[in-house]
């Protein structure tokens, strides 16, 4: 898979020389057909990308960029559909560029992975469970109900609002407020979202009910729209949110494991029928069909409601 590699590399610089060298005066006339010899690269070059892909061999960003560069001079491929949001966060800012909007929690731009979000689980304030009074005399019982009086009468007020943990306390953990950012764009009704996502695993694991939701909303951000819903460890969602309610319409309920230190390619589209589909690096684990919303989206979310996740990269782009 190495040569393979070199393969594409030298396939791409041939590719990046050949445009400059065609632009050289010359006393001779080309008798190939235009850009023939480039066809023949291009062509070879999207076979090689379709392998490496296949195997994983190659770093997803690496493939991205020698398909922008067999786009740039495939003479045949049709233009590409209207882009409408696209963000690297190459430029340490997610308010320069395409302004992001932060509705709640935290994020923040980090070199090697892009916009990145945490949330975690917090502790949910302890519960006393009621200790049981021994067993013994009318005397005993008597003193030891006084005794709890004037403790809670004589305390300290810090104290007695907000007693220590004992014996018999349990806690609980919770999820802590969603993180959660938007960017106001035009979205048609049949567009294509791609994502490049990394997740980590949070010490201690991921909290319960914690997931990544993203997707187009009408409106607010809390408005009309569909969101895929990812779980580490729990599938793939896919949402409908209208009137304050999330409908499910689509599941993918296998393990999905996007911790394993890798980027990945996460995709929602819809065409125009109304069918939906839900992909991961190119498999689409996800197919439905709904036509609930027929005017277009107003904006595009991105939610965390547990776990450390990152965005290196979206794109969002029109009818395909």
């Amino acid at each position: 898979m190495k040569r393979t590699i070199g393969r594409m590399i030298l396939v791409a610089v041939l590719l990046a020389g050949a445009a400059p060298a065609a632009a050289q005066d010359s006393r001779y006339e080309s008798w190939a057909e235009p850009g023939g010899d480039a066809q023949d690269l291009v062509a070879a070059l999207r076979a090689l990308i379709a392998e490496a892909e296949r195997v994983r061999a190659a770093d997803p960003r690496f493939l991205a960029d020698l398909k922008a560069l067999a786009d740039r001079f495939d003479l045949a491929a049709p233009a590409a559909p209207g882009i409408v949001l696209s963000d690297d966060f190459r430029d340490g800012d997610f308010q320069r560029g395409t302004a992001w909007t932060v509705r709640r929690g935290q994020y923040w731009v980090e070199d090697a992975v892009g916009l990145r979000t945490m949330v975690e689980a917090q502790a949910a304030p302890a519960q006393a469970q009621p200790q049981q009074p021994q067993r013994g005399g009318g005397d005993d019982l008597a003193a030891a109900l006084l005794e709890n009086l004037l403790g809670d009468v004589l305390a300290p007020k810090d104290r007695r609002s907000d007693p220590a943990p004992s014996a018999g306390t349990t806690t609980q953990t919770a999820v802590a407020e969603p993180a959660e950012i938007t960017a106001v764009a035009a979205i048609p009704g049949a567009f294509k979202a791609r994502l490049e996502i990394t997740s980590r695993v949070l010490p201690g694991g991921a909290p319960a009910g914690g997931e990544l939701r993203f997707g187009p909303f009408q409106g607010r951000s809390d408005g009309p729209g569909y969101q895929l819903a990812y779980a580490p460890g729990a599938g793939l969602r896919l949402l409908r949110l209208s009137r304050g309610q999330a409908a499910l319409i689509g599941s993918y309920d296998r393990a999905v494991n996007l911790e394993d230190g890798r980027l990945h390619v996460v995709e929602l589209a819809r065409a125009g029928d109304g069918t939906i589909t839900a992909s991961v690096d190119g498999t689409a684990l996800i197919s439905a069909a709904d036509r609930s919303f027929r005017d277009p989206f107003d904006g595009f979310a991105i939610i965390n409601r547990g776990g450390d996740y990152a965005v290196r990269s979206i794109e969002v782009s029109g009818a395909y």
